[in-house]
């Protein structure tokens, strides 16, 4: 299979993530409008959608990338964030969409001053929350799969879910600039 070079780069409307792929001839964009909205204090959106198979998820990866830069977070902050969108983002794919490649995965991702907001959004049919095992419970210890939640929770400062009946869950995720979780390890 043949790729697309993809990548990132300014233009004189915004920045552009262009790609795709030869054999599914599935395209994606992603544009973020050029802006002095951070330093105004106003927030500016970057929004990506992309079809719900695992293989999209290397562009989730660049676009985390960019606007951890644009975000100015350190290499800590930015792992952090990687690693919980990332885990969204596959939760969204895998049990929300069931890897249907005709569900869209969105993402969101509120830029501003102080905080990064991320959210994540499926079209499943949601879940509860209280049937989630607790992946530090003895029995769940071998379990492969079930601490998603868990680890979105200890990396991001926020962590809340909206779901609705029928139309999907969004995941809503806050990272602050000046981390309180990193200010409470004395980071």
């Amino acid at each position: 299979m043949r790729r697309r070079h993809n990548k990132i780069w300014p233009s004189a409307r915004g920045f552009h993530l262009f790609g795709g792929n030869e054999q599914s001839r599935v395209d994606y964009q992603f544009v973020v409008k050029r802006s002095d909205f951070l330093a105004l204090g106003d927030p500016r959106e970057v929004v990506l959608s992309i079809p719900s198979e695992d293989r999209y998820i290397y562009l989730l990866d660049l676009v985390i990338s960019y606007v951890s830069k644009e975000m100015r977070f350190d290499e800590e902050d930015t792992e952090q964030v990687n690693l919980a969108v990332i885990e969204a983002g596959t939760n969204a794919i895998k049990h929300g969409n069931g890897n249907d490649p005709g569900k869209i995965a969105q993402f969101r991702f509120r830029i501003a001053a102080d905080k990064l907001v991320v959210f994540v959004k499926d079209c499943g049919p949601g879940f509860d929350l209280e049937k989630i095992g607790d992946p530090l419970s003895p029995e769940n210890f071998m379990k492969p799969c079930g601490r998603g939640i868990f680890l979105m929770k200890a990396l991001m400062d926020e962590v809340d879910y909206n779901m609705g009946e029928n139309c999907g869950t969004e995941v809503r995720m806050v990272k602050y600039r000046n981390s309180r979780k990193n200010l409470e390890c004395g980071a």
